[in-house]
């Protein structure tokens, strides 16, 4: 079953159940901390900032781009940072992303300085309209065929803020060969499955372009990592626990529930999550 079927039962438990304590909302206000991209990001900047972390050794380094606000976008920053990965002699391809945007709409993978700044401009004339520019990850883990996947993870938490991760999850993967030769090429860079459903080759190497983790498991075992370099339970699900955490102390301020209100919300959060080809999770 798919968590959202058991959510509310599960959160009732996990709270105490019902008695004398209002009723349950599956709505969390202004979960958007943890959903709109530049949100996130502020949210987990401000968090490293208290805590001494380094963000960029949890996400991939990022900057904002406020629609109509250009004073306050991170122009410079990037312009340095792009600087910096031409001179090291990195690939330096960049996903520019929309803040608000869902189902890999909008986004797109670039390595040429001039085309971003066009891009950007472009769109940050509409107050409200945020983007973010982040280092791309190019060199991912890939699957047989050598194809992309990420990691969609459901975490619920409960009214009194408790965090449980779920045990069962899944890889959106991808339906054609992973190349940073073809940057503009949606069906190689975005796993989304509404956009992988529209290639000719959708489900050819698993069933709807989904791997669950038994599977991943199996496949880092016997095919990707069999000398054991790299293992999910000991490697990976550790990683996807200490990054949800990170990210909802981080927006603990925003997302719990006020004494006294008349209702208990909790929410169920789908996370998204990057794996290198060194088993780092991003």
């Amino acid at each position: 079953r798919m968590p959202g079927a058991d959510a509310a039962a599960s959160a009732s438990r996990a709270a105490g159940g019902g008695r004398g304590a209002g009723p349950l909302c599956n709505f969390t206000k202004r979960f958007k901390q943890l959903t709109w991209k530049v949100d996130m990001v502020e949210c987990l900047r401000a968090h490293a900032r208290r805590e001494g972390l380094d963000l960029w050794k949890m996400i991939p380094e990022s900057f904002l781009f406020y629609g109509g606000d250009m004073e306050a976008s991170e122009r410079r920053q990037f312009l340095d940072a792009f600087v910096r990965h031409a001179e090291a002699g990195d690939r330096n391809v960049w996903i520019v992303k929309p803040s608000g945007g869902g189902k890999g709409g909008r986004i797109q993978v670039m390595d040429n300085l001039r085309d971003i700044g066009y891009l950007l401009s472009e769109e940050l004339g509409t107050p409200g309209n945020d983007w973010v520019v982040q280092k791309y990850l190019e060199r991912p883990m890939l699957l047989r065929g050598g194809r992309k996947f990420d990691m969609r993870c459901w975490v619920l938490v409960t009214p009194d803020y408790k965090v449980y991760l779920y045990r069962q999850g899944v890889l959106r993967t991808g339906s054609v060969r992973y190349s940073l030769d073809r940057l503009d090429d949606t069906f190689v860079h975005l796993s989304n499955h509404c956009i992988q459903v529209k290639h000719p080759e959708y489900g050819k190497y698993e069933p709807t372009n989904e791997m669950w983790y038994p599977e991943f498991e199996a496949w880092l075992r016997d095919s990707a990592f069999p000398d054991g370099a790299v293992q999910f339970e000991r490697d990976i699900v550790p990683q996807l626990r200490a990054l949800v955490m990170v990210s909802l102390q981080a927006a603990r301020k925003f997302l719990q529930q006020a004494p006294g209100c008349g209702y208990r919300s909790f929410h169920l959060f789908g996370y998204d999550f990057m794996v290198d080809d060194a088993g780092k999770v991003w």
